[in-house]
């Protein structure tokens, strides 16, 4: 009977352990997974824990102290982990909604490091558990302790009961495919953060060649795209929910609120309509902001596990379970440190050697393909969605390109035009230049690294019912005072460029317009889903056309910008709505990556009014957010 004591006691402080160790990381994705996946996650480093504990303690027990006396001091640290746990989730709460604590203030000021503040909030743990523990040493021990000891067992008896069936579920020899009479189906979403628009134009050269060696042979390149927004959060937003209605009003906070809680309640979004359907889900991000959670819509009603600070190390043990996830992809980089990832370090230092090179040479095919393989023998149908720095993949050595400056005065420039929106003086021209060597440096070997992938993807027989989309949530620039992108509405920014190849996909060339909106219509539509976000919105595999597309940027107070986009046939209309702007309407005529302005004036607002009206209300601006009086009548 003590055994079991002791065993109950260790399950239960690696209970605790592993629920705080979520909380201290700091992962506020993984308190937004669904109970399944959360508890089974937990109760995966539990069991782990409890594995490490176990003889820990029993050696401990043989030569120091008694099984009694260890049971007593079991009890003692499940007493103090359960109270400084509920204390550090209270804080964690307030900093994370209010900003006032430790960690909030390093949101707050860029003079503090990024891995200081989570230095000091581990010490505020570890002080409040010294804290609680000496209390206790002091107080009532045998009332407290036998309470504690009292609800070790039901405690540990409920949690066998709800984890035990939920953990053979999952087992591999459980999880089968769903049967050999439904066709396979696997999209995998490639999206490449900030990809230049202007390599299209070589991609499209490349293509158009006769002989196979070109790049994207084979496939189908779509050469008339647009954003529908110019910066990440927001691209992810309408692609995940279909609609753009959240993304500017977070300037009204009840407003906000509102729409916030409308886009959680609602069951309508693309990962739920695909899981109903049976859809296997797996997202690899480079950042929080191609999450769902992260992105403007935080849609979080869908089934999986997600984690902020969990890597792509982990993948392993997830996938032996066939788990719904999504989870930060933190390579290719020279190495996870203290330095550059604190939490995601140490957290893939505990469970070592499960994938130990983060340092890919060429992620798509090291880290990417093999995940295709997994998912889809395991799955009749599957959805990867892999967002990643496109300058990243490329792994080039660019530190030649790099020594033009010192440090110090690359950060004083960065900082200034960062301050101005993203907009450079002549002073500060020679850093957009040296960004622009970057970019020059890196597209090459990017190409090779595209065609290594796609190539591996064709020969692999496991990846025959793959279809691929590679494309860009936004463009890049780096000239005529401007620099990255998210308030600039040149084509740079919003041209981006989409190739599908793969299953049934006909090669060639496609120069419809086209927009976010028809890129998830596409998946909807792959997977045989008849929900409809937007009325204008059609899939890349139909025949269908439309009019026009919108693409519409950041607003900028520092410059008075605000640009709703509207192109149509070879045209482009740019209108600045920011109600202390200049509400300048411009037409331009497309030619390539250029615009070669034909007119402007008040004028195209009354020939473009029905198509503003409806990006009005696409975007939720119809709901009064404040936009310059010459816009009123749109509202």
């Amino acid at each position: 009977m003590r055994f079991l004591r002791l065993w109950a006691n260790i399950l239960f402080v690696s209970l605790i352990l592993s629920i705080s160790f979520f909380g201290l990381s700091g992962d506020v994705l993984f308190f937004a997974s669904d109970p399944p996946h959360a508890l089974f996650a937990i109760g995966i480093l539990s069991v782990s824990l409890t594995l490490i504990l176990i003889p820990l303690f029993w050696a401990i027990s043989l030569k120091l102290v008694s099984i009694d006396q260890l049971i007593s001091f079991l009890n003692r640290l499940v007493t103090t982990l359960i109270g400084v746990t509920f204390i550090y989730f209270l804080l964690n709460f307030i900093d994370e909604r209010y900003h006032l604590t430790i960690r909030g203030k390093a949101y707050l000021s860029p003079k503090i490091p990024y891995f200081y503040p989570e230095f000091l909030w581990w010490v505020l743990w570890v002080i409040l558990f010294i804290v609680i523990w000496r209390t206790l040493k002091k107080g009532n021990k045998k009332e407290i302790l036998s309470r504690t000891d009292r609800l070790i067992w039901p405690i540990a008896g409920l949690f066998i009961l709800l984890w035990g069936p939920l953990f053979l579920s999952k087992l591999p020899i459980f999880t089968t495919k769903k049967g050999p009479g439904e066709l396979d189906r696997h999209f995998v979403f490639v999206v490449l953060d900030g990809w230049p628009s202007e390599q299209l134009k070589q991609i499209s050269d490349s293509s158009q060649q006769e002989n196979t060696t070109g790049l994207f042979s084979g496939g189908r390149l779509f050469q008339n795209v647009r954003t529908s927004t110019v910066w990440t959060h927001a691209y992810f937003g309408i692609f995940y929910s279909g609609t753009g209605t959240h993304i500017f009003n977070f300037a009204r906070k009840t407003f906000w609120s509102k729409v916030l809680r409308r886009s959680q309640e609602s069951g309508s979004n693309l990962l739920s309509l695909l899981q109903d359907k049976g859809v296997k889900i797996r997202g690899y991000c480079d950042h929080r902001s191609g999450m769902s959670e992260g992105s403007s819509s935080r849609i979080s009603n869908y089934k999986g596990f997600r984690s902020l600070f969990l890597t792509c190390h982990h993948s392993s043990i997830l996938n032996l379970f066939n788990l719904d996830y999504f989870m930060v992809f933190t390579g290719p980089r020279p190495g996870l440190s203290l330095t550059n990832d604190l939490r995601s370090y140490f957290v893939t230092k505990l469970i070592p050697y499960l994938q130990p090179d983060l340092d890919y040479k060429n992620s798509l095919t090291e880290f990417l393909i093999p995940q295709m393989r997994d998912v889809q023998g395991k799955n009749n149908r599957s959805f990867l969605v892999y967002h990643a720095r496109w300058s990243t993949i490329s792994n080039a050595d660019i530190s030649l390109v790099w020594q033009k400056r010192s440090d110090e005065e690359q950060e004083k420039a960065e900082k200034v035009i960062r301050k101005n929106d993203y907009r450079y003086s002549d002073k500060d021209a020679w850093y957009a230049q040296q960004v622009q060597d970057e970019i020059l440096a890196k597209k090459s070997l990017f190409e090779e690294k595209i065609r290594e992938f796609v190539d591996s993807v064709k020969k692999d027989p496991i990846l025959k019912n793959s279809t691929v989309l590679i494309t860009s949530d936004h463009g890049f620039m780096s000239s005529n005072g401007k620099l990255f992108y998210g308030f600039h509405p040149d084509e740079g920014t919003t041209r981006v460029p989409v190739f599908i190849f793969g299953g049934d996909t006909p090669p060639g060339t496609d120069n419809r317009l086209l927009d976010t909106y028809d890129i998830m219509q596409t998946v909807l539509e792959y997977f045989h889903i008849e929900t409809k976000f937007n009325n204008r919105a059609i899939s890349l595999f139909s025949a269908l056309s439309k009019d026009y597309v919108v693409s519409a940027t950041q607003p900028s107070d520092v410059n008075k910008e605000w640009y709703f986009l509207i192109y149509k046939d070879e045209f482009k209309y740019s209108f600045n709505i920011h109600p202390q702007g200049n509400g300048e309407a411009k037409k331009c005529k497309v030619e390539d990556f250029r615009c070669v302005p034909i007119e402007s004036g008040k004028h195209l607002i009354t020939e473009n009014l029905s198509e503003l009206k409806l990006a009005f209300g696409e975007f939720g601006l119809d709901e009064g957010l404040p936009t310059h009086p010459s816009y009123s009548q749109l509202k």
